[in-house]
């Protein structure tokens, strides 16, 4: 039984959308994880057709809908969590956090939730727009939005008008002082649980790194990273690609 119905319209802006990603900007408060199960299963239509394919890319004008059942509602619903939440910035439109190490990101949006919820009291159901995500291994701010109004800040992510700034250990001593990585990354399933790798031009995705360094190590450099592309895994398979693998990456 269906008790839940989103319409959404695609902008002239988001031409070639993933289905998946547009889902999520409009519903933040749902994780990747969960959009994806309900394109699996058949619960999202475009122009009144259901698409199950999550890399589908939209129009400008196409109309989106998401129907949720009970058992979709009680998924998102998690169990009230105490962990600790570093907050950086608060307002009525966004917080600005910070995700420890070793800690998933969806267990993470579960603790900000809980965090907003112990504020407002236990009945209080907050609206948590994710804007952007970091791996598992990971620390470093993550914005969300509290209003939907504010949501227009994803844009600004998908333009790359929001700098975002990386931290990365390398192994071994970087020679050049500053370097740009341009390699082709293809993403699916390989060898290893690895989910991305390195292709030859024409093949997958273009893909740029800049860096430079900041200090060297005995065995180790410092590096500060920012990317021009926003690619699955992509710090992590460009410095391996280059003989300088993250310390402390198991996978690359």
């Amino acid at each position: 039984m269906v008790i839940m119905s989103e319409s959404f319209k695609v902008k002239k802006s988001e031409r070639g959308v993933r289905l998946d990603n547009f889902v999520y900007s409009r519903m933040g408060d749902w994780s990747h994880k969960r959009i994806k199960k309900l394109i699996d299963e058949k619960k999202i239509f475009v122009n009144g057709k259901c698409v199950f394919i999550s890399a589908w890319h939209l129009k400008p004008n196409d109309v989106v809908v998401v129907k949720a059942t009970q058992s979709d509602k009680n998924a998102i619903e998690e169990k009230s969590r105490y962990n600790f939440v570093q907050v950086l910035h608060e307002d009525p439109e966004v917080i600005v956090t910070v995700k420890p190490p070793f800690v998933d990101y969806d267990s993470f949006v579960a603790d900000v939730n809980a965090y907003i919820k112990r504020q407002k009291g236990k009945n209080f159901h907050p609206y948590l727009g994710q804007m952007h995500r970091l791996d598992k291994e990971t620390s470093g701010i993550l914005l969300f939005t509290k209003k939907k109004a504010a949501n227009t800040l994803a844009e600004q992510f998908r333009e790359r008008s929001i700098r975002k700034v990386y931290l990365a250990v390398v192994r071994g001593r970087v020679k050049d002082e500053e370097g740009k990585i341009e390699k082709n990354l293809e993403k699916n399933k390989f060898d290893g649980g690895k989910k991305v790798r390195v292709v030859k031009k024409g093949e997958g995705k273009e893909s740029k790194t800049l860096y430079r360094v900041l200090e060297r190590y005995e065995e180790a450099t410092l590096l500060e990273v920012v990317l021009a592309t926003g690619r699955t895994h992509q710090i992590r398979v460009h410095m391996a690609s280059i003989g300088h693998p993250l310390i402390g990456d198991k996978l690359y």
